[in-house]
């Protein structure tokens, strides 16, 4: 989020706070003179005519490391210091240029960019609007709910760049015996869409994720956003959505689950640049460092929390088929299946790999019965021949039922993958033993072992007592498979087992790469030196 400001007093060694409001030209309230109304507005300046006080400038300090003497730094100073105005700002409304009204400038109290969507909620405080006048009409016709507003950087090269667009709407005049201010609430592009429900489809076979938030942006009404590309994810969803939330809140929920597999990138849509309501939905930039920020530098402000509470290392989950049969992972250990083949080897020790044969097996069919079982299943897209031989194909297709059940991927059918495959210990035996276990957990966390069945297999060696467990249960709804529950467990564990820091930067200063105003939603600034890192 950006929170911006946009005045440096015209003073070219003035570091302005990124939080401050924008004053030139007498802003803030007017004198209220009832008997003297405010003269014609003078045409407004061209680019490099602009009042100096308009002007914002960049001021940015590099920091080498400290030098620490005891536990301190001592005589850290900049190595270099640059100095050179950014440029000015236009604000347009419904087209026009309003920058400047009757003689005085807009001003730009607040601004904020997101991750998604682009533009969020910002503010302007427009001039010399009297009590007398009437917004929408006469001179203010501009000036009506639901007009279209740009902020657009003009640089000090001419050349132009669109940072925020939405709509007016909010009005909020004040008025007492001495002063008035008209203030106006501005709203983002995307979020207009917001103030409609969501319309759920009846049905919604499994279909990708891009596709879903592209059309649901592309069918609101008199949108403000110009149409969004479908993108294909990888990742379906049959995610209908509650009537009572919005456009938009339906695809942040969509974008809640939309994780890579390995869980290390997530989905999202982002406002394309120098666009006014151009939208795309894009992997987010995990690696590119596109701001650097030293900790303990003048004029960086660093509040960050890292709560190992918050980490989840145990993610359990529950959810509903396709077909209407719920699921949560539970398994039955004192179950035994009557109509399952015995495991075909005489002890745990024996397994079956690439060069076995039928022959060698205790049945004298086990590898055929393996072969058998999995064209049945039909996870692997594609028939591997019967024929009694334990080749390079069988193994590949161990390897697809072996990731399908969780359980260790390794190409070969011992006793665990044996009785996943089989399904052993589903329809017969004790069910009060049963109990749930995590879709995806952190070995640290788990004393002991278990089989596909739940059969204790002995502790674990990996279990640290010393681990806090921090468990998560996830409610994936309706339309959800547990291996598709499962997928998003693990991708989930890979994001957040780890704590992060969480907090702000503020910056009262600008970074070594440009003006703090340059800054936008989906980048990544790297802060150097914080906590030892």
């Amino acid at each position: 989020m950006v929170d911006a400001a946009l005045s440096a007093g015209g003073d070219p060694n003035a570091v302005v706070p990124v939080a401050a409001s924008l004053s030139a030209g007498g802003g803030g309230d007017v004198a209220f003179i009832p008997t003297e109304h405010p003269a014609p507005a003078p045409a407004v300046p061209v680019l490099g005519s602009w009042p100096e006080q308009q002007v914002t400038w960049r001021v940015s300090e590099l920091y080498g490391p400290p030098t620490i003497v005891g536990w301190l730094p001592s005589g850290w100073q900049p190595t270099s210091v640059t100095r050179e105005p950014w440029g000015w700002w236009r604000i347009t409304v419904g087209g026009v240029d309003k920058s400047f009204f009757r003689g005085a400038p807009t001003l730009l109290t607040s601004w904020e960019d997101v991750e998604p969507f682009g533009s969020g909620p910002a503010q302007l405080q427009i001039p010399r609007i009297t009590p007398f006048d009437q917004p929408g009409a006469g001179e203010l016709a501009w000036l009506t709910p639901g007009a279209d507003v740009a902020l657009v950087h003009l640089r000090p090269d001419s050349t132009t760049d669109i940072r925020w667009a939405g709509i007016i709407a909010a009005e909020e005049p004040e008025l007492d015996e001495s002063s008035w201010t008209y203030k106006a609430t501005l709203l983002g592009s995307a979020f207009v869409s917001d103030l409609q429900t969501h319309k759920p489809p009846t049905w919604l076979p499994p279909t990708d994720i891009g596709w879903v938030i592209a059309d649901t942006l592309n069918q609101a009404v008199s949108r403000r956003t110009a149409t969004v590309a479908r993108v294909t994810t990888g990742i379906l969803t049959t995610q209908r959505g509650d009537p009572s939330s919005g456009v938009v809140a339906y695809c942040q929920e969509l974008l809640g689950t939309a994780t890579t597999d390995d869980g290390a990138n997530q989905w999202t849509v982002a406002r394309i640049p120098g666009t006014q309501g151009g939208l795309e939905i894009r992997l987010k930039d995990r690696t590119t460092v596109h701001w650097m920020v030293r900790a303990g530098q003048r004029g960086a402000s660093v509040r960050l929390t890292r709560d190992s509470t918050q980490a989840a290392n145990r993610i359990y989950g529950r959810g509903v088929r396709t077909d209407g049969y719920s699921w949560e992972n539970r398994v039955y250990p004192d179950l035994r299946k009557d109509t399952a083949p015995a495991y075909p080897y005489s002890g745990a020790g024996h397994v079956m790999t690439v060069g076995s044969t039928d022959a060698g097996t205790t049945t004298g069919h086990g590898v055929s019965d393996f072969q058998r079982r999995v064209n049945e299943l039909g996870l692997t897209g594609t028939h591997v021949a019967v024929d009694g031989v334990y080749n390079t194909a069988d193994a590949k297709a161990c390897r697809v039922v072996q990731k399908h059940f969780g359980i260790q991927v390794d190409e070969v059918c011992g006793p665990q993958t044996w009785a996943a495959l089989f399904d052993v210990g589903a329809n017969a035996g004790d069910l009060s033993s049963s109990f749930r276990l995590p879709l995806a957990w952190d070995p640290k966390v788990m004393p002991r072992l278990y089989n596909a069945d739940g059969s204790d297999a002995g502790p674990n060696p990996a279990y640290d007592p010393a681990v806090p467990v921090v468990d998560r249960d996830e409610n994936f709804g309706p339309g959800i498979s547990k291996e598709d529950g499962r997928r998003s467990a693990v991708a989930e564990l890979a994001r957040s087992s780890t704590p992060g820091w969480v907090g702000t930067i503020v910056l009262r200063a600008d970074p070594n790469e440009g003006s703090r105003w340059d800054i936008q939603a989906g980048q990544n600034i790297l802060l150097r030196g914080w906590m030892g890192a």
